[in-house]
């Protein structure tokens, strides 16, 4: 079986896709799917291309979220309308969770409003009051800090099968449903075939959501007088009171995924390609590409501050065996910390060429590279796109 994992060039945002291929049978999966400024139309421009001409739609297995702010979830409308994705999974989304997105995609940019009426749509489907294009939605669920586990749900693993692509399932053993959306533990342990997905919330968020809603005057709990009252404010009046609520970081509910294999890396043994001498290694781009190991794991926006020791605990058996980190939070210096990058040799950073945050820190960047993790920029350019194949 192989694998090609694609690092979408969408400027400052998410977008990242594993395809799995075995003769002609194919499996693709999804983490994140938004960015070009959280512009919709930009983003549906660029899946047009990502997704086949004509005939039938494009399967995708399942497609992971983060989180809810536009720059990660832009194109996902586009993404369900156009192709056959079977299963989303969500961190759940709260009333509390959907105020916020809606006031944080308000201030982004002006191409939002579309992204906040999808995210309403998908928040009143998943509450039951309306059934509309998607019915498979799994939100993982979250546990306090006390009730982190250090060794991931123990679940039976299908045997290996070279001639066939295995379903994709999940342990079912403890899901609550919600109306037809299902829940799972934050401990589920997803497969494929020999392929291993863990989601992974770290922290219940904190939103201050009274304080917010007083700063704008929300009165009623339905989304459109949510979306009223917001729409009365200017962008910065917008930003200025949800940073003086908030503050500039609030992105603690932020769904991490690892992506690896069954096998339990005891310590991270990939080499630099010039180094290696392994046969399934492929140089995609040039001599700093990570070879060897295909263990990733995705962060989204994830905010390591008094995180970072929960996820440690909750991806123990794997934590060393990660070759490759997507730099959280666009290489954010708040976001920073050095446990991130002990391990991954590679540190894969999504941003636009201009933004308004100042992305990537600098500092940040020299701080990973001096831990020994190189940083891979992905841009809006073309150019930018690394497309990594591995030999499973």
């Amino acid at each position: 079986m192989k694998l090609t994992r694609i690092i979408h060039p969408v400027g400052q945002g998410g977008f990242y896709s594993e395809t799995f291929s075995n003769g002609e049978q194919e499996a693709t999966f999804v983490y994140d799917c938004g960015g070009f400024n959280g512009g919709k139309n930009k983003m549906g421009k660029y899946l047009k291309s990502f997704l086949p001409e004509g005939g039938s739609k494009k399967k995708i297995e399942a497609v992971f979220i983060s989180h809810f702010h536009a720059d990660h979830i832009s194109g996902l409308e586009y993404l369900l309308k156009n192709a056959e994705v079977k299963y989303l999974f969500l961190p759940l989304l709260t009333e509390d969770i959907l105020i916020e997105a809606l006031i944080y995609n308000h201030c982004m940019s002006e191409y939002t409003k579309s992204v906040n009426s999808f995210l309403i749509k998908l928040y009143n489907q998943i509450i039951g009051t309306a059934k509309t294009w998607l019915t498979n939605i799994i939100q993982v669920g979250y546990a306090n800090n006390n009730a982190v586990v250090s060794t991931p749900v123990n679940v039976s693993f299908p045997q290996s099968n070279q001639n066939e692509l295995n379903a994709w399932d999940w342990d079912q053993r403890v899901p609550v449903k919600l109306s037809d959306i299902k829940i799972l533990p934050r401990t589920t342990m997803l497969y494929f075939n020999e392929w291993l997905y863990i989601p992974c919330n770290s922290v219940v968020p904190q939103t201050n959501i009274d304080e917010l809603k007083d700063a704008f005057g929300i009165t009623g709990l339905s989304v459109e007088d949510i979306c009223s009252s917001i729409a009365k404010r200017n962008v910065n009046e917008c930003k200025n009171i949800y940073e003086n609520v908030l503050g500039k970081e609030h992105n603690s509910y932020s769904m991490t995924l690892y992506s690896g294999t069954l096998e339990k890396i005891a310590n991270n043994q990939c080499k630099r390609l010039s180094d290696c001498d392994n046969q399934h290694c492929v140089d995609t781009s040039n001599s700093t590409s990570y070879c060897c190991n295909p263990n990733i794991l995705y962060t989204g926006d994830f905010e390591p501050l008094n995180n970072i020791d929960n996820l440690i605990a909750f991806f123990n058996n794997y934590w060393k065996g990660i070759a490759t980190i997507q730099v959280s939070h666009h290489g954010s210096k708040n976001n920073y910390d050095k446990k991130l990058y002990v391990n991954p040799i590679n540190g894969i950073v999504s941003v636009g060429n201009t933004n308004s945050y100042n992305h990537p820190d600098i500092e940040t960047l020299l701080k990973i590279q001096n831990q020994g993790c190189h940083p891979v920029i992905i841009t809006e350019d073309k150019s930018s796109m690394k497309i990594y194949h591995y030999s499973l």
